[in-house]
């Protein structure tokens, strides 16, 4: 829950930032003249507000893996563009990168709701009886043998079986069966499922870390974590990426002045455009906010997939054969018409 209001407070501030970069922008191009001196300072704004939270980005990143990165090319890459005082060139690729950024963040913000509401399927507390009476207690409390009491209109807290009463139980958030089945004594249910219309009491059979709706949470969680072959690609080659963008755009500067072939201005100015259009944007932050979104959001309609790997090879797949009616179909009961007789 934590980490969901800092990823949306950041989403607002980089879109706050982008939109302030973006009328900066225009101002500079539209408003006033390109070569005059507000015009500069519009520029330099733009370039410096569009461009904070990726340069943050990448200085953490930097220090964290000790090697250089996409966000550290794009502004030298600007930077170098101010230096020839191709300012809107340089306020531009950042605004673009910037756009980027808060595209990536949306994407994990989007992400991380999906896995929260997946989350709260699984209620935090339980009524537990002991000595006769009901007394609230998180789930972590509970072990094997407790019994907990599930009014109506109430989630049950963990896998069990009912020892007393009868209900209708959804078990729609667990199994995907939208038509509610009746428990009685001796059934075992799930949690996460919904009580509908009495009271029962169940007996704890299975610790609360290891119950169907927890290890559901945990699966999404295991295969968000694993990386699929094209994530694992773009790091390996966002790396070796930056150094060979860095070392080319160099070699654009000395090389022909060293030999004399151009002044030093143009030789310089060269490596610049070189920095500039090697510059990926968002290529290399593509793929990983689309596989997390992916994973969430069918986690929380019922689809459970075991990885980005998998997500992967869907692309590759021309036949689907489904088991059962009800895979498709919702199994929901609606009304579709009303035929009156005399």
């Amino acid at each position: 829950m934590i980490e969901t209001i800092k990823t949306n407070k950041a989403l607002r501030l980089q879109s706050r930032n982008v939109l302030v970069s973006l009328i900066l922008i225009v101002f500079a191009r539209f408003v006033f003249t390109e070569e005059s001196f507000i015009s500069m300072i519009l520029w330099g704004l733009s370039f410096i507000v569009g461009g904070y939270y990726k340069a943050v980005e990448g200085y953490h990143k930097t220090i964290e893996t000790r090697a250089l990165n996409v966000e550290f090319l794009m502004i030298i890459a600007a930077l170098a563009a101010f230096i020839t005082q191709d300012y809107h060139e340089g306020a531009v690729l950042i605004f673009i990168f910037a756009v980027s950024g808060v595209m990536e963040t949306y994407a994990n913000t989007k992400s991380e709701k999906a896995l929260t509401s997946l989350l709260n399927l699984s209620p935090k507390t339980a009524v537990k009886i002991k000595d006769e009476k009901e007394e609230v207690v998180l789930i972590e409390t509970l072990y094997i043998g407790d019994i907990v009491v599930v009014k109506v209109g109430q989630q049950i807290p963990v896998d069990g079986v009912v020892i007393k009463g009868t209900a209708s139980i959804n078990q729609a958030a667990i199994t995907g069966e939208f038509v509610p089945v009746t428990k009685k004594e001796g059934d075992d249910v799930f949690a996460g499922s919904l009580n509908e219309d009495s009271s029962i009491w169940v007996k704890v059979t299975k610790d609360p870390k290891e119950s169907t709706v927890q290890k559901i949470i945990d699966f999404v969680q295991q295969a968000q974590e694993s990386k699929t072959k094209s994530q694992s690609f773009i790091e390996r080659f966002e790396r070796w990426y930056v150094y060979a963008v860095i070392a080319l755009a160099l070699s654009f500067m000395i090389i022909p002045y060293w030999l004399g072939w151009l002044s030093w201005q143009d030789a310089f100015y060269r490596g610049v455009i070189v920095l500039v259009v090697g510059s990926p944007c968002a290529v290399v932050a593509s793929i990983t906010p689309a596989i997390l979104s992916s994973l969430s959001y069918g986690a929380t309609h019922g689809v459970l997939i075991k990885g980005g790997e998998h997500l992967e090879q869907l692309r590759k797949v021309d036949t689907i054969v489904f088991d059962k009616t009800g895979t498709i179909t919702t199994g929901k009961p609606q009304v579709q018409d009303v035929v009156l007789t005399d």
